[in-house]
């Protein structure tokens, strides 16, 4: 059964969600681009087979898909609601989401949200954004005057954000964006926050991964030749090493050992993972490592591949993924290998 969807990835990594796909599967077909990031694709099985066949492939550019069931002509809108009043178990926490293109867009989607939202929930339907069972998604092309729509169940759709693009707020207490990182690395890979102890923030400066490992309970060395926000100045989880990672490598005690080691430097690939490399003694045998690689305009997949050839020496690689946050980088989570004395 032949099927029509929606996929979105980071703008610039386009071509690299593409080679991706067709590596898990030959029978993908990009029919066009419809914005920065967001493509309509075709496959010649059903939305919920590719699904699966995504889920258990976990692709690292590929960020949220939904099927396309319908396309229509923006002045009809209205039949979207028409139709999935019929296909809905009431008895079903559902949501709505809609996106269009992000330049030139003359439509006020906050308004046709909650036109959509209040439409279910006076027919009796239960309305759940953040634990919705069953997602409407919504992409509205004002270019071509057309509205592509599909109902899926949330877990089809790779992430319950629209287009995986989670969003947090950005207020006062943010000391850095990349806390956003770590955040949404939190949902895509919670094993994190299942561990407790001590950690190891390498180039911390100005402190965003610390304050959330801290407020994590987390007991954080940091380590970085900047200062570290004024936050930390009385925070007692909080050990700051002012100095380059190098020298903190060369004068640890060699007893420490860590619960979780966390690499945001803005370095190149292969420098930073060779950092990881070295720092590995010092991450308990059951501990967690994460590292984000940043990918320059040319060779990234090269890059990506001297990288984890690397970081293989020593680790396993458990996930990565080119989050939201990630802009243009990717995170990559490690296990610690375990040898055995006289076994290399």
């Amino acid at each position: 059964m032949e099927c029509k969807f929606i996929l979105s990835c980071q703008t610039d990594s386009e071509q690299l969600c593409l080679n991706e796909i067709k590596n898990i599967s030959k029978d993908f077909k990009l029919l066009k681009w419809l914005d920065g990031g967001v493509g309509l694709a075709e496959h010649n099985t059903g939305f919920s087979e590719i699904s699966k066949i995504f889920r258990e492939e976990k692709p690292v550019f590929l960020r949220h898909i939904f099927p396309v069931e319908f396309i229509f002509n923006v002045s009809d809108c209205d039949k979207i609601i028409d139709i999935y009043k019929e296909k809905i178990d009431k008895n079903i926490a559902m949501s709505v989401q809609i996106r269009n293109k992000s330049a030139g867009s003359a439509y006020n989607l906050k308004e046709i949200k909650n036109y959509f939202v209040d439409c279910f929930e006076s027919a009796g339907y239960l309305y759940n954004k953040s634990e919705p069972g069953i997602i409407i998604s919504v992409f509205i092309d004002g270019g071509d005057n057309k509205i592509y729509a599909g109902m899926s169940e949330s877990e089809e759709n790779l992430s319950i954000w629209p287009g995986g693009m989670i969003r947090y707020a950005l207020n006062d207490n943010v000391i850095s964006r990349a806390e956003f990182k770590l955040l949404e690395l939190f949902e895509y890979y919670p094993d994190l926050l299942k561990k407790t102890g001590t950690a190891l923030d390498l180039g911390a400066s100005p402190g965003g991964w610390t304050k959330i490992l801290a407020e994590k309970g987390y007991k954080v060395t940091a380590v970085d030749p900047n200062k570290l926000d004024e936050t930390f100045s009385d925070c007692p989880n909080v050990i700051y090493y002012k100095g380059l990672t190098e020298d903190f490598i060369k004068n640890i005690n060699k007893s420490q050992k860590f619960d979780l080691i966390v690499n945001d430097m803005r370095m190149h690939i292969v420098q930073s993972a060779r950092i990881m490399i070295e720092i590995q003694e010092y991450l308990r045998e059951n501990g967690l490592a994460v590292i984000t690689f940043k990918l320059n305009k040319s060779s990234k997949t090269a890059a990506i591949r001297d990288g984890l050839n690397i970081l293989k020496e020593k680790y396993e690689i458990l996930f990565m993924k080119q989050l939201f946050h990630n802009r243009h980088e990717i995170t990559v989570v490690l296990g610690k290998k375990i040898f055995l004395r006289g076994i290399g």
